[in-house]
């Protein structure tokens, strides 16, 4: 029941801005996320209705001691891995076709769990980041605790909504929109869009345009309370062409842009957290395989090597390389 934007180079490697905009970016896949039980009806032609428990049926569940807001401890009542703990982590999901227009999908994903101060900082600012403060003197508790929204309060349990819609009645043109609105409101809003139009039966044009609303901007972070700083708007776009020639030889061009906001939590020009992306390539397919060979480029160090930062300590380097490709179905 998962809808996807997964064209171009996120078929080669996935760095950059193209990382996480592919599989389930329209409606995430909420029955394939972790081992448990899955239960998946189809009442009628029209509609289906998914559940995900995730069990843990080992028998290993013990308590973390958590500390709570106001700085007393307390046993965690929500045991890792017991029957409750499952529920409050299961999801539903529905999917309902309409003949001749499309697939409308809405689905509840329910979360709790416990962290850390050090993970949330981690997560908001980067690893290197809060290794830096650590080195000049901050520390960062690791002891654990629950969730907690923006004014520092405990969230033992939220709630991720998901909603989608699959537009099919246009002929040769697939679209589809989601949107993903989260109870805890250090999580962003995301709205995302894909298309696909097939030109004819060689060429098709890919377009992909990606939101992170109320996202965390590390800008003024320091200068500002950290409460203050889940207000930033992370943007994507995208946009690919898939050509296909005689003899099994497939080409594709791809190139996306991401802001600092939507790549790094950071809008702050210097600290070059945003991405331009690109890549093409070909493929020559064979009956049970295929090889290929691509160019892949990112602004602002977006590969996977570590490269000289410049004179502010921001990655400001053209990262690139060939990846070549092999692929043999048994």
């Amino acid at each position: 029941m998962r809808s996807d934007a997964a064209y171009g180079l996120w078929n080669w490697d996935r760095f950059a801005c193209v990382d996480g905009v592919g599989e389930g970016f329209i409606f995430d896949d909420y029955l394939d996320k972790t081992t448990g039980v899955n239960a998946y009806f189809t009442p009628n032609e029209a509609l289906s209705v998914g559940f995900h428990l995730p069990l843990d049926l080992t028998g290993a569940h013990s308590a973390d001691v958590v500390t709570k807001d106001d700085g007393t401890a307390e046993s965690d009542p929500y045991v890792s891995g017991s029957l409750t703990d499952a529920w409050l982590s299961s999801a539903v999901v529905f999917a309902y076709k309409i003949d001749s227009v499309g697939t409308a999908k809405a689905g509840l994903k329910l979360n709790n769990g416990t962290t850390t101060e050090k993970a949330i900082m981690e997560d908001l600012l980067g690893k290197d980041r809060v290794a830096a403060l650590e080195k000049a003197g901050t520390s960062f508790s690791e002891s654990k605790i629950y969730n907690r929204d923006k004014d520092g309060k405990d969230v033992k349990t939220w709630v991720e909504i998901a909603a989608a819609f699959e537009l099919t009645s246009v002929e040769n043109l697939y679209a589809a929109l989601g949107v993903v609105i989260p109870t805890l409101n250090t999580k962003p809003i995301k709205a995302n869009a894909y298309g696909k139009y097939s030109v004819n039966e060689q060429l098709a044009v890919h377009a992909v345009v990606g939101t992170k609303i109320n996202e965390f901007d590390a800008k003024d972070f320091g200068k500002k309370a950290t409460k203050d700083l889940f207000n930033g708007f992370g943007f994507l776009a995208g946009v690919g062409v898939d050509y296909a020639l005689d003899g099994g030889i497939a080409l594709f061009a791809d190139a996306r842009y991401a802001n600092g906001v939507y790549c790094g939590k950071n809008s702050d020009a210097d600290a070059k957290a945003d991405h331009f992306t690109l890549g093409l390539g070909a493929t020559k397919g064979f009956s049970n395989g295929l090889i290929g060979v691509a160019f892949e480029g990112s602004t602002n160090k977006g590969g996977r090597y570590a490269l000289k930062p410049n004179d502010k300590g921001a990655q400001d380097k053209f990262s690139w390389e060939i990846p070549v490709k092999f692929e043999y179905w048994f």
